[in-house]
């Protein structure tokens, strides 16, 4: 849980800070592409990767 509200905070902070460096270099539009592409790798690492299963029976 930690873990998560660690990632959390971390996206938070450097998601503006990376964002306004993208806009100043590159334009409005760049962080809108640069934000579909970051989706869609998120996606596709939802879709295809493999879910843990536990493979015990309950005894």
């Amino acid at each position: 849980m930690g873990a998560y509200q660690a990632y959390y905070a971390l996206g938070m902070f450097l998601g503006p800070a990376i964002s306004g460096i993208v806009v100043n270099n590159f334009g409005i539009n760049a962080i809108f592409w640069l934000s579909s592409f970051i989706t869609l790798v998120a996606l596709l690492i939802g879709v295809y990767k493999p879910y843990k299963t536990n493979l015990k029976g309950v005894n």
